[in-house]
């Protein structure tokens, strides 16, 4: 992706909250230890 690309989901029907079986087990949740370190290595991560 390019610098100031956004990702845009639109879904069919009524907002249904994402359950937390839903989220990867091995990704700190928000406000949890190493979920700020997490998220700065997501966005400086290079491509495999």
């Amino acid at each position: 992706m390019e610098s100031g690309t956004v990702g845009l989901e639109i879904k069919e029907g009524a907002y249904i909250p994402t359950p937390q079986e839903d989220f990867a087990p091995w990704s700190p949740a928000e406000g949890e230890d190493g979920a700020d370190e997490y998220r700065n290595w997501m966005r400086t991560a290079l491509p495999a």
